[in-house]
């Protein structure tokens, strides 16, 4: 049986070693509030009592980005950790917001920083909770209806307008959620078919999981747009299904939203949840299978190790990255060359997969220029970790 997780906080400095150099110069001034103990804004509190006698303080981007990326979630999951029944397993299902990388917080910012101009809630920025509850993981046509019930098109204007600022910001802020490359690997390694399905814009989807480098990753990218119904509905699991040619009794999915969880559950997965960035409660409510803290959590690993010791997944060496020298890549887009960055650091174990995703972004410049095989054999891949 799984053990529950513990809330707990990691005090930590606000000197952002990745503070963007394109964030806007205005801060976002939140209210006075009673926030909960498992809130950001609690957080900051807590380490900062001065701010319980302010009406106002100041967070920007990389502070609120600080606060998502350092809480962990209570949970009150007793489910049985194991994925032993899908054996021989065919497949894995990613969304993308919030699973892939840590996209919240920067949502969050987006949607403080734009619903005052618009006067919603009376000007007063939301807080996570509402985020939550009313934005996390659901498509923009849900949220422009929600904020706008009597005038569609403004919502999604106003939505448009949002996912442009998440863009702009995300170009510096995204990362990808703590031991993703792991988890890709080991799916590359087995053979294993893969898809992302997403509520998220389409270029959104495009934008995150390019410069996350795992554009030729994915068998299919399943939108929620392109399905008579958006998640929580299963209809862009069941497509993913169809056009992979695989069946929902030998695959999973990873999922970190309630909608997402809810569409997985619905199309009769197993969902393992992320809680990156949802209140591990709110999940549970979905019933996942069980949660997760990241792709590096134990009890993940656990599962994986099981599917592997009773023959569920079968290692397909040919698709393993050799160590020595370059892969047989020709014609490649430029923004492959930060995919390969990526692997290799896991490879050759490099610590810091930081210093390899910047070598990446020099390279990202020359888009949409193709690089070729040459091009890439041009590159010094043995300073990847002292170049920085």
């Amino acid at each position: 049986m799984c053990q529950p997780v513990r809330r707990s906080f990691t005090h930590f400095s606000f000197c952002a070693t990745l503070i963007p150099r394109k964030i806007p110069s205005s801060s976002l001034a939140l209210p006075r509030t009673r926030p909960g103990p498992g809130s950001a804004l609690g957080f900051l509190r807590s380490i900062n009592p001065r701010l319980s006698g302010e009406n106002h303080y100041n967070i920007s981007l990389p502070k609120i980005c600080g606060a998502y990326q350092k809480m962990t979630i209570s949970s009150g999951e007793s489910s049985t950790c194991s994925l032993s029944q899908l054996a021989p397993l065919e497949a894995v299902l990613f969304d993308v917001d919030g699973t892939l990388c840590d996209s919240d917080p920067i949502h969050f910012y987006a949607f403080c920083e734009l619903l005052p101009k618009i006067g919603f809630n009376g000007g007063i920025p939301i807080d996570e909770e509402f985020y939550s509850k009313n934005f996390a993981g659901k498509h923009n046509d849900e949220i422009a209806s929600f904020l706008f019930p009597d005038d569609f098109e403004r919502g999604l204007k106003f939505c448009e307008e949002k996912e442009d600022m998440f863009r702009r910001l995300a170009e510096e802020q995204l990362k990808p959620v703590n031991g993703l490359y792991k988890v890709i690997k080991w799916v590359e390694d087995r053979g294993l078919k893969r898809a992302a399905v997403t509520n998220a814009p389409k270029p959104n989807a495009e934008f995150m999981i390019s410069t996350l480098g795992l554009t030729d990753f994915f068998h299919t990218v399943i939108l929620g747009s392109d399905c008579e119904h958006a998640k929580p509905f299963p209809d862009a699991y069941l497509k993913a299904l169809e056009i992979l040619n695989i069946s929902k009794d030998h695959t999973f999915i990873f999922e970190d939203s309630v909608s997402g969880i809810k569409a997985g559950v619905a199309a009769g997965m197993p969902v393992i949840g992320l809680t990156t960035g949802n209140p591990a409660p709110m999940l549970m409510e979905a019933k996942p299978t069980f949660l997760i803290k990241d792709y590096e959590d134990p009890k993940l690993w656990a599962v994986l190790e099981e599917l592997d010791s009773i023959g569920g997944v079968k290692k397909d060496k040919s698709q393993e990255a050799s160590r020595e020298g370059l892969p047989p890549v020709t014609g490649a887009p430029v923004q492959h060359v930060r995919r390969w960055c990526i692997r290799w650091s896991i490879l050759w174990g490099v610590s810091h997969q930081q210093q390899s995703l910047e070598l990446c972004r020099l390279y990202r410049r020359q888009r949409p220029k193709a690089m070729t095989k040459d091009d890439l054999e041009g590159i010094d891949w043995t300073k990847i970790v002292t170049v920085f």
